[in-house]
């Protein structure tokens, strides 16, 4: 498969309590929580953005930061093509840098939005691969709209990638597995658009308002 214009290859308890059902219910109504819809299909629109308890959150093709013995930790599924996810990645970086004691945040990839999609997760991780994905995943954010693989070649390059393994990574999808079986598993899960956050196992859809997102984990920890 040509990665520069590469696709999916298939589409395949804590309940938050008082705060975080009142903050969250104000949210919708105010329509401040917004969700990236515009996926192909077999993606289906929201069914709504309440919190929904699901099953356990598998992380083993992700990347995670923070503490290995958190009290809270947040699963992001979400797209580097993503607007809203755009919106949302400086607020729980900043967060998740804050509060890295006791929050594991974790990205897991839901490559969705349009056909650029998969490659921009293919370079996320092939530059995991050489130990600078979370660079790499800022550098995709702030560059938001680039998508050729010369484009993220020089992206890699400014953040001391290696050029010629992270290349024949991409061109090869030799991390294309671990981004589809995300994906898929972010369909088992109830994941219809992005970003999605499970936190604590509690599916929330949409992008949270910072100030939301200060006032659910200062709840939790309070706990």
């Amino acid at each position: 498969m040509n990665g520069t214009n590469a696709k999916p290859r298939h589409y395949g308890r804590i309940v938050l309590l008082g705060l975080l059902g009142f903050i969250l219910s104000l949210s919708v109504a105010f329509g401040l929580l917004i969700y990236n819809t515009d996926v192909p299909a077999p993606v289906a629109g929201p069914t709504g953005k309440k919190a929904v308890r699901s099953g356990p959150v598998g992380t083993s093709t992700s990347f995670a930061i923070g503490t290995t013995t958190p009290r809270i930790t947040i699963v992001e599924f979400a797209d580097f093509a993503c607007p809203h996810c755009f919106a949302s990645f400086s607020v729980i970086r900043e967060l998740a840098a804050r509060n890295s004691d006791t929050v594991r945040y974790v990205y897991r990839d839901f490559p969705a939005t349009n056909e650029n999609s998969y490659i921009l997760a293919l370079a996320a991780h092939c530059a995991g691969e050489q130990g600078k994905f979370w660079p790499m995943h800022d550098q995709l954010f702030l560059n938001q709209g680039v998508n050729t693989l010369t484009e993220l070649t020089a992206l890699a390059l400014r953040i001391g990638v290696k050029q010629i393994p992270f290349v024949t990574c991409v061109r090869e999808e030799q991390t294309g597995e671990a981004v589809l079986t995300n994906y898929d598993e972010g369909k088992a899960l109830g994941v219809s658009g992005t970003p999605t956050w499970f936190i604590n196992g509690e599916r929330i859809e949409g992008e949270i308002p910072a100030e939301t997102f200060r006032k659910v984990i200062a709840d939790l920890l309070a706990r």
